[in-house]
């Protein structure tokens, strides 16, 4: 117990993880803390600006996994016995990553481009356990931008290798609103890079997910996906000779179908290929998103193919990896190179 002529900070002091000031999530008034689920156990050093900190006992102290499962909130208590001063954090372990964005204007993430920093916090990488950038944002995502959680765009400015990724300056990070369980993409994702592995074929293994919870300012997100995004550097594909296509909705004339099976003919999907026009290494998107539910065909002169989409599992494992999807696999990517078209396939 307190002793007498104790009151309460006005303004809590800042609390710090080894050395750098926490993920805070204002709405519910709680901190978060990443610990690296492998270890099994707590670890890292708590500190504040002000004052001694105390752990309020919990028997889930002696419980790491079940603690982090459960998100259990923990009480810490900071004393300043000089100034008579205490407060009382609440306080969570996560076992996942956390970034947090801090919007230059102190507002949230829109879509046009705000300039921040990007602050990263993962124990999983000695030596690269807080990575930090100056970064620009904004809402992505073509039909995904009406959903209640909104997916981003992340732009830092110099490349970085993120939670053991690529290094590089252009990362999407993925709502997963519609992906209810948290598993498909990220699923899908693994699934897929296995099986490139253990084959010859070059530039097959997609992109790479790994999970965040994610803060903007002192607002808690959600769990998202950081992506890899995939372009022109994914796919190795020259500046000039190569092509890369993204498919959106159109009208496809009736000669197109011309020598497929009749049952395909009532599902087709009303899709073509643009271009995505090579600048340097980075690609301008000169097309739509695409909007397909269980068929897509797609017919030019250039770039004759037909792929199969199914509203189930197989989305996941054949389209999403090699699309680099956000969206259910509504956005596939296609590339050409010389008078060669490239479709990866599983072998």
């Amino acid at each position: 117990m307190l002793g007498e002529g104790f009151r309460e900070y006005e303004v809590k002091p800042e609390l710090y993880f080894d050395g750098h000031s926490l993920a805070y999530d204002s709405a519910e008034d709680v901190y978060y803390i990443t610990q690296n689920m492998g270890d099994g156990f707590f670890s890292g050093v708590l500190k504040s600006s002000e004052g001694r900190l105390y752990w309020q006992k919990d028997r889930y102290f002696t419980e790491f996994a079940d603690a982090l499962a459960k998100g259990h909130l923990f009480s810490l208590y900071c004393i300043d016995e000089d100034t008579k001063n205490w407060c009382r954090y609440r306080v969570v372990f996560s076992g996942m990553p956390i970034m947090v964005i801090e919007t230059q204007d102190g507002g949230m993430i829109r879509d046009d481009t705000c300039d921040g920093e990007m602050r990263l916090f993962d124990l999983r990488f000695p030596g690269r356990e807080y990575v930090s950038a100056s970064c620009q944002t904004n809402i992505r995502g073509g039909t995904s931008r009406g959903f209640a959680k909104k997916g981003y765009k992340l732009t830092l400015d110099d490349k970085q290798s993120l939670l053991g990724m690529r290094r590089d300056e252009d990362w999407i990070l993925a709502a997963l609103y519609d992906d209810h369980g948290l598993i498909h993409n990220k699923f899908s994702y693994d699934v897929w890079r296995d099986i490139a592995g253990s084959n010859l074929v070059k530039k097959d293994g997609g992109t790479t997910m790994e999970y965040v919870e994610l803060f903007c300012n002192d607002t808690y997100l959600g769990v998202y996906g950081l992506i890899e995004r995939i372009d022109a550097k994914e796919l190795s594909l020259g500046e000039t000779e190569d092509i890369l296509y993204k498919c959106y909705g159109c009208e496809l004339p009736e000669e197109s179908w011309t020598g497929f099976p009749c049952w395909i003919k009532p599902m087709r999907s009303n899709i073509r290929p643009r271009k995505i026009l090579q600048t340097g290494s980075r690609c301008r998107n000169t097309s739509r998103s695409l909007r397909t539910k269980t068929a897509l065909q797609i017919m030019s002169r250039q770039f004759p193919c037909l792929i199969w989409r199914t509203p189930s599992i197989t989305i996941f494992l054949l389209c999403c990896p090699t699309d680099a999807t956000t969206t259910g696999g509504r956005t596939p990517f296609f590339w050409r190179s010389g008078e060669e078209t490239r479709i990866p396939v599983i072998p």
